[in-house]
């Protein structure tokens, strides 16, 4: 930025600047070698440790001083020192002491000494920064973080007071671009960090530089890619025509903000079985045959071959995979699958009906004689009117009955399906939701089945295990800390804990419909994870990642005047987090309300207090749903984050969560402030309702509180939705302005925050 170059979206122009950037670095260093070089003197070599430990290889012929120092200068070392006929480099020098021994002529010049044979002459090179780390390299990736590691530079030319990494995107799969360059600072003692909130299956250049007391040195640069992300659900293939051994279906493309479209695959499901699916156990047709598996891919197709329409059972041979003909008067359903490849790692999506019994085809059987069809057809019809005559019975006698409780729901356990969970601990993106109609008695229960890891008991301990305590209370029961066995690692996680037999009918419900939500959301980086359930004989525990801060506690931690008063009068800042550590938190909880929007899923309880904060700084979405808790005796009161139009209304919509975006993005910004600390709670609804906003503090700068005021527009069509909140956000982030301003000034004060304002008393 310095010479000019803005980073800019286009992958040409950011890659031009990096180049450039590099290559004035090493532009600036060797135009020192034009000085005259400085003699200092000569001291002893040593014994086994030379002095100055690099041998410049091969030997120079007719070694004089000018070709020492820049050879020593071209390997970036501070000092050069001549021994006879060979060229030592090095960034100290003088260990062994003093010599006054340097008297031999150079070889290729006889006026110039060149040392003796147990002393160096050694002379500045005119190098005074650090050259480049001795070695770059990728540790470990996840989905949104890169873990690198590095070695001291071979020439320090004095102490590493820090290192300086940077990461430039050079390429990503996203229709929103991510954000493109971000920078760290480390102290000169770390050589392995993890560089958070990152964007899954996006290509970087990652950049470290040493720094010296002299400045900035030599960079170090190398390319990595972060893990290919789950792509989005895709839709599931409509069925066109059903014909004997056969079917036709629709297939509807699908897209990947977090990697590459690799394949399509058609999978075909058998009905009939009570075997469930199960991607980790999917073959063709003849594997799958041997197996006794009912389920089996039909074809693969690349993106670009991909058809619009599909015959199932034709025959024929796609990609590798036999289709062979449906069998008659068999019952079947449809799958697409997605697979997204990226550096030898793949993830998967499958669609899933809404509901199943829409998607399930019945082959009939190829009669040819016609006085059989046409009894067929009679008996249909009878058969027909009489099911329309039962159904209107039906509703009769429930009208009749409607004040009627009915029957309990009866208990049932979970246990008829064990899929196993991702490798982030949750579940697959295939994940579904059933809208409230779909509730009744078990049928809702056995749909919810299917998606959720059953949990054995030999990997989890539930509460009264020896780590496990009680930590709050949830909408459903009680909540634990637990430890799961999951990828042979035993983990912590928060379990609530629900004694469904003494639940009611409705409360029973309204925990199914919630626990459904959570299954809807799918796998996210930037959503907290729904486990798995685990079952006693009395109760059903729901397994949720387990995170060790929520962003509340996190900000109120880096208010540096309060709990680090010498880190604040060293650095003159206020607060002990960079500026971009906070626009990734921010960045990460934009794209998983992003997630949760695409979803259909309203918040209706975005806070900080509702982020989860996981090591390296990534934050999670949580308190929807069942994903929700609190401290003993500590209800939390949302008033203060809802939206004017629910608090009105007490209805949510997608844009009721923008607005309390905004209040979250204030919380951010105050470091954990209380929004309203000067308004009784009783009486912000109508103040809110009347206009009244949250104010632009001192460190808040004019376009970040616009963005805020955006959020918090009356008319809902106004407001930005989450996708255009990360564009915005995005040009924030990039640009060279400091919109969070931490650093100290006389008569600073922090907003305020009460624990009072923001809950309800209970206990």
């Amino acid at each position: 930025k310095e010479m000019g170059c803005e980073w800019f979206t286009p992958i040409s122009v950011l890659k031009l600047c990096i180049l450039l950037h590099f290559y004035i670095d090493i532009f600036n260093v060797f135009a020192l070698v034009s000085e005259e070089s400085e003699k200092i003197g000569c001291f002893f070599a040593g014994g086994d440790q030379d002095d100055l430990p690099y041998l410049i290889q091969p030997q120079i012929s007719n070694l004089d001083i000018l070709k020492c120092v820049s050879a020593c200068n071209a390997q970036m070392y501070r000092y050069a020192g001549l021994r006879v006929t060979q060229c030592y480099c090095g960034s100290f020098y003088g260990r062994y002491g003093a010599s006054d021994k340097c008297v031999i002529a150079c070889t290729g010049n006889s006026s110039q000494l060149c040392g003796s044979e147990d002393s160096n002459l050694v002379y500045h090179t005119g190098v005074l920064v650090p050259g480049p780390v001795s070695y770059l390299k990728k540790l470990n990736q996840s989905e949104t973080s890169l873990t690198v590691e590095w070695n001291d530079p071979s020439a320090p030319n004095g102490k590493i007071t820090e290192y300086v990494v940077k990461l430039d995107l050079v390429y990503s799969y996203s229709h929103t671009p991510p954000i493109d360059h971000l920078q760290w600072k480390f102290s000169g003692q770390s050589h392995k960090v993890e560089l958070p909130n990152l964007h899954p299956g996006a290509q970087y250049n990652i950049t470290v530089i040493a720094r010296n007391e002299a400045g900035l040195g030599i960079p170090k640069s190398t390319i990595m890619w972060t893990a290919v992300g789950y792509p989005d659900t895709p839709l599931t293939p409509d069925t066109l025509e059903i014909n004997a051994n056969n079917l036709k279906i629709r297939i509807f493309s699908s897209s990947s903000d977090n990697g590459p479209i690799s394949s399509y695959q058609i999978i075909v499901v058998d009905d009939s079985s009570v075997v469930k699916f199960d991607d980790n156990f999917l073959y063709g047709w003849s594997e799958a045959e041997v197996k006794a598996i009912p389920y089996y891919i039909a074809a693969e197709f690349s993106p670009q071959d991909l058809p619009d329409n599909f015959i199932v059972g034709d025959g024929g041979t796609y990609g590798g995979y036999f289709n062979p003909p449906l069998k008659e008067s068999g019952m079947y359903h449809v799958i697409l699958g997605v697979n997204s490849v990226l550096d030898g790692e793949v993830k998967r999506a499958f669609s899933l009906p809404t509901s199943q019994e829409k998607s399930k085809v019945f082959i009939p059987k190829d009669e040819g004689n016609s006085t059989l069809t046409l009894g067929l057809s009679i008996a249909v019809a009878i058969f027909a009117l009489l099911l329309m005559a039962v159904i209107f019975l039906f509703f009769l006698l429930k009208s009749r009955v409607k004040t009627s409780r009915g029957r309990a729901l009866d208990h049932q356990e979970l246990t008829l399906q064990t899929p196993v969970p991702d490798d982030d601990g949750g579940l697959s993106s295939g994940a579904y939701y059933l809208e409230d109609d779909d509730i009744n008695e078990g049928h809702y229960l056995d749909r919810l089945r299917e998606q959720v890891w059953n949990v054995p008991q030999q990997c989890y301990t539930p509460s009264g295990g020896e780590d496990s305590q009680f930590v709050g209370f949830g909408q459903y029961g009680e909540v634990q800390l637990g430890k799961v066995m999951l990828k042979d690692q035993l983990v912590k996680s928060y379990a609530q804990v629900v004694n469904d037999q003494i639940m009611r009918r409705e409360n029973k419900q309204a925990m199914l419909k919630d626990l459904g939500v959570l299954i809807k959301s799918g796998s996210h980086s930037n959503v907290i994870n729904l486990i798995g359930i685990a079952e006693t004989p009395e109760k059903l525990h729901i397994l949720l990642e387990y995170y060790p801060s929520s962003l509340k506690q996190v900000l109120l931690e880096g208010r540096a005047l309060d709990h680090y008063p010498v880190f604040a009068e060293k650095h003159q800042r206020v607060c002990t987090y960079s500026g971009q550590q906070l626009y990734g938190v921010i960045t990460g909880i934009i794209r998983g309300m992003i997630h949760l929007a695409n979803m259909k899923i309203v918040h209706k309880r975005l806070c900080c207090a509702n982020i989860a904060v996981l090591d390296g700084f990534i934050p999670k979405v949580t308190g929807f749903s069942v994903a929700q808790w609190t401290q003993s005796g500590k209800t939390p009161d949302y008033t203060r984050w809802t939206a004017q139009e629910s608090l009105r209304t007490q209805q949510y919509i997608g844009k009721s969560d923008v607005w309390s975006f905004g209040v979250l993005l204030w919380e951010v910004a105050t470091l954990g402030g209380t929004p309203y600390t000067d308004v009784q709670t009783k009486e912000v609804s109508s103040r809110v309702m009347r206009g009244l906003r949250l104010p632009q503090t001192p460190y808040i700068d004019d376009e970040l509180y616009q963005l805020m005021l955006q959020c918090w527009q009356i008319d809902m069509d106004e407001r930005p939705s989450f996708a255009e909140i990360q564009a915005i956000f995005y040009n924030l982030a990039c640009d060279e302005m400091e919109h969070l301003n931490y650093n100290f000034n006389p008569g600073f004060t922090y907003a305020k925050y009460d624990p009072d304002l923001e809950h309800t008393i209970t206990s």
